[in-house]
């Protein structure tokens, strides 16, 4: 990766300590770096004032983009996520507890690219982050708007449909999206005014609709928030397929008074309910309103953007990816900059984790996912184990063996999977080594 720092030497640097959190990204950082004279260069690496999180984000982007060049339509997911910092979080003055605060560490908001297809969850990379510590100054909530400026501006004429959760319901947000003619898809969480002659709130008026088309999705098992607010919103539940009703109307938003002065008084936006007339006994009904940019013509258009929105969920795999398979939060640092500059080199190897789960019955040919010699690697395993290797959940399932995998729960894991894959890149550093050698 050209990661384009102002010394060649950083540069060189850089790539180093990324190639090898790539290779073991589970392990400690004395693990990783077992030669002393490297794990020094790590953390001075880290540490140097002239590294700065933003300039490694700079060549992150790049590369994500790239993955997206013969793509016309990209899915761009926006999400927050903690980061917490309980060890030696006292040394560090931007991460201590302040009050009304429940932990030590800082947020990150990431935009993740993703594919819009849906038999697909390829994940191109992260493209936008902001970090921040809560406290007095600090605005949040321009974050969701300036990260799809920030996506738009570099995508240039390509075509993307922002994703966001019930987070970014607000007028300025809304707004603003309308306004500079972005696409979007957003989960509402506010029963909003409207401009209607027979109802004033728009979840009435979305009642009376007449049911549009149904359809069965497979709902994921989700574990309750330690948050009482989040556990009510969100409770948790098992795997179960849910017969979805589905609803859809063009509508105008009023303004409220805490809105921006200016933004017009009325923006007009197309709005879909997707809900369960008759859940199982016990669970809490699923129910969305989605506003969106998107046509709803037909039930074809509905039903694409239901799709869309059904990806976001990748984002939180993401961060599952970053925080179980990468270890994140258990990591030994000293300082913020040296946080920072973690988080955006752990980013890209979270993303490749993420595809490893997420791979589906693609053909392997012609995937970039994996590099040559890994590939070579995985055609040694499939004769050894008589496994197949003619799709990408076929080479999942090698590199879930790999770590240990045996019959479970599929898919397996981030520890299984990141366990498999560290080894396949072992491996397959040693299988080049080799065929430079001549000795393969």
């Amino acid at each position: 990766m050209d990661w384009c720092l102002e010394d060649p030497r950083l540069d060189m640097r850089a790539e180093v300590c990324f190639r090898a959190l790539e290779v073991a990204p589970h392990l400690s950082f004395p693990n990783i770096f077992r030669d002393p004279s490297q794990q020094v260069g790590f953390y001075r690496f880290i540490n140097n004032p002239r590294v700065d999180f933003r300039d490694l984000m700079a060549a992150i982007e790049s590369q994500s983009l790239t993955n997206t060049n013969k793509k016309d339509l990209v899915l761009a997911i926006h999400d927050t996520t903690q980061v917490k910092i309980n060890h030696k979080s006292e040394l560090i003055q931007e991460f201590r507890k302040k009050e009304g605060r429940s932990f030590s560490g800082f947020f990150a908001h990431v935009s993740l690219l993703v594919t819009p297809d849906a038999k697909s969850s390829e994940v191109f990379g992260p493209c936008g982050l902001t970090l921040w510590t809560r406290g007095e100054g600090v605005k949040e909530a321009p974050r969701w708007f300036n990260h799809a400026q920030h996506v738009e501006s570099l995508r240039s004429v390509k075509t993307t449909v922002h994703l966001m959760d019930r987070e970014g319901d607000a007028y300025d947000i809304i707004g603003n999206l309308v306004e500079s003619d972005y696409r979007f898809v957003v989960r509402l969480a506010h029963d909003r005014l409207i401009e209607d002659d027979e109802a004033h709130r728009l979840f009435e008026f979305m009642s009376t609709k007449d049911i549009i088309c149904e359809r069965e999705v497979e709902l994921t098992r989700r574990t309750a928030s330690i948050f009482k607010k989040a556990a009510q919103i969100n409770p948790a539940r098992e795997y179960r397929t849910a017969k979805l009703s589905v609803t859809a109307s063009e509508v105008k938003f009023k303004k409220g008074s805490w809105a921006s002065k200016a933004l017009p008084s009325t923006i007009t936006v197309n709005v879909i309910r997707v809900f369960e007339q008759n859940p199982p006994e016990g669970e809490k009904p699923v129910q969305w309103f989605l506003v969106t940019s998107e046509p709803i013509t037909t039930p074809a258009e509905i039903l694409t953007v239901i799709d869309y929105y059904r990806k976001r969920w990748l984002i939180e795999e993401f961060f599952k990816a970053l925080k179980s398979g990468c270890n994140l939060e258990e990591r030994l640092l000293e300082s913020a900059d040296a946080w920072h500059n973690v988080f955006v080199l752990f980013l890209p190897i979270a993303a490749k984790l993420l595809n490893l789960r997420e791979i589906g019955s693609t053909p392997l040919k012609g995937s970039k996912i994996f590099s040559p010699h890994e590939l070579a690697v995985l055609k040694i395993q499939s004769k050894r184990t008589k496994l197949p290797l003619k799709t990408l959940d076929d080479a999942k399932m090698i590199i879930a063996r790999i770590g240990g995998y045996s019959k479970g729960k599929w898919p397996p894991g981030w520890i299984v999977l990141g366990r498999g894959y560290d080894q396949l890149r072992s491996w397959a550093e040693g299988y080049g080594y080799a065929s430079n050698q001549n000795l393969c």
